[in-house]
């Protein structure tokens, strides 16, 4: 019997231990339950934050245009209920809450598939690039350039195209969208993921000429540009009509003359402007012609006492037009004359010459075609002691000279000698000049000048230098203002 119950004993004690090992054994897959599912539900909730968190930057040229949340490219919304249909109920469920469950209930749920999602592509359905445009849109714009034809330093050429960096929007929009949907949001953090706008092909909108798609036509370029074109040629010719002494070169004229070599180059037909030039020497040609001096006051004026020939002077003539026609710039041009007596090259001027226009009482220093000095004077009068005319050289220069005659003794601190007892010279007892003082109250045939212009006169001219004395003496009836002035 005592036999009995300890076999029974044992068997009790052998039960009771594999029933409890038994629930040990359910209590701890319980809480590996609770752990899987813990684990995954931090899975999801990173992934939900990293949707939020992922970022697409734009760059143009390397420069930042915008950084873009996937809220604002219309993105997070359906990304995150794709991540959301990654996960069941319970993997979404709050870990404390799913504690709670029946032992049973986490055992059954321990014993279905559990893996870990991996990355979630974004869904591009509500995709919107809206945030992205406005910001290219807010950078400075400029269009591309075409290329085309330019005339310069007397060679047409082509100018090539510039690109520009106005936005063709359907690639770039098409680019975007694509760049979007390669986004992914996973576990291991936020994605953050840079898009270089010229990384697009046809980002921005070229130009529509090139220097490769076009050919460019210089010769009817140059056919456009001479309808525009004119220059007037004036043939320097004293006494002749406007027709005969302005001549014109227009489009028709310039067509034949002109023309583009194959580097673009503008030729002159030197030929045809050398016979060009010899018909307008026929009209400019004069012989034994009074010699024409370009005056201070009246310009252009013959001088009869001196007789010369004046050829055209073509080879300068020439050089002047092919530099103007070159350039296919409209220019008025004026033609230089070349001086002859007895048939030899002759120049009445000196560098530094004087100019006496006694009709005007006006004495004029010229240098090397500039005026230097101009000055009101007095000249002799019609009593006897006119003022000669004519081309003179200076022959002398002194200082401190008294001059003495009949009915005067007068000093003068500069003279320069041009003929015999004539001069230029300064006169300081006089304080009137210019005008027609000299008419009744003249010199006895010297050149009076104002004491304050006869230094630099004096300190210009030298012995040699040509003066030139021309016009009439005129003759009025006597004024009581100008008979007050001394005669010297």
């Amino acid at each position: 019997m005592k036999k009995g119950w300890i076999i029974a004993l044992c068997v009790l004690l052998v039960l009771g231990a594999g029933a409890g090992y038994g629930y040990y054994r359910l209590h701890g897959a319980a809480q590996e339950a609770e752990q899987t599912q813990q684990a995954l539900y931090e899975q999801y909730q990173a992934m939900l934050q990293n949707a939020a968190q992922t970022t697409l930057t734009v760059t143009e040229n390397g420069e930042t245009a915008g950084t873009y949340t996937l809220s604002q490219l219309g993105l997070l919304e359906p990304t995150q209920q794709a991540i959301t249909a990654g996960f069941t109920a319970d993997e979404r469920m709050d870990p404390a809450v799913f504690a709670q469950k029946s032992m049973a209930d986490k055992l059954q749920w321990r014993s279905q598939a559990h893996t870990q999602p991996g990355p979630v592509r974004v869904d591009t359905v509500r995709y919107t690039d809206e945030a992205v445009v406005s910001d290219l849109e807010a950078v400075s714009r400029h269009p591309a350039q075409d290329a085309y034809m330019t005339f310069a330093d007397e060679k047409f050429c082509v100018v090539d195209e510039v690109p520009g960096n106005e936005l063709q929007l359907e690639p770039v929009r098409a680019a975007l969208r694509e760049a979007a949907s390669g986004l992914t949001v996973s576990t291991d953090g936020a994605q953050n993921v840079s898009f270089e706008l010229t990384s697009v092909p046809d980002c921005y909108a070229a130009p529509e000429i090139t220097a490769e798609n076009t050919s460019f036509d210089f010769d009817e370029l140059l056919r456009q540009m001479l309808k525009d074109l004119n220059y007037t040629i004036d043939l320097n010719l004293e006494g002749q009509s406007e027709q005969e002494k302005i001549v014109t070169l227009k489009d028709k004229e310039l067509s034949e003359l002109l023309s583009v070599d194959k580097d673009g180059s503008v030729k002159v037909d030197e030929k045809k402007l050398d016979a060009l030039l010899a018909g307008w020497k026929a009209i400019a040609d004069v012989s034994n012609t009074p010699f024409i001096l370009d005056t201070y006051v009246d310009g252009p004026k013959p001088m009869n006492f001196l007789k010369v020939d004046y050829q055209l002077d073509t080879d300068a003539l020439s050089q002047q037009l092919q530099q103007a026609l070159k350039k296919l710039e409209s220019k008025d041009l004026r033609a230089q004359l070349l001086l002859y007596k007895n048939g030899e090259p002759y120049a009445p001027l000196t560098d530094v010459y004087v100019e006496v226009d006694i009709d005007n009482q006006r004495l004029t220093v010229y240098k090397n075609g500039e005026v230097v000095t101009s000055t009101d004077i007095v000249t002799g009068n019609l009593n006897g002691f006119q003022t000669i005319t004519g081309l003179y050289y200076a022959y002398n220069k002194e200082t401190d000279q008294w001059m003495q005659g009949e009915d005067y003794l007068v000093f003068s601190k500069y003279w320069i000698g041009i003929e015999g007892a004539y001069g230029l010279h300064d006169a300081s007892w006089r304080t009137h000049f210019g005008k027609d003082f000299y008419v009744n109250g003249g010199s006895h045939g010297c050149v009076n000048i104002p004491v304050d212009a006869m230094p630099e006169i004096f300190d210009t001219v030298e012995v040699g230098d040509a003066i030139i004395l021309f016009g009439k003496n005129k003759w009025f009836e006597p004024d009581p203002e100008t008979t007050r002035i001394l005669q010297s």
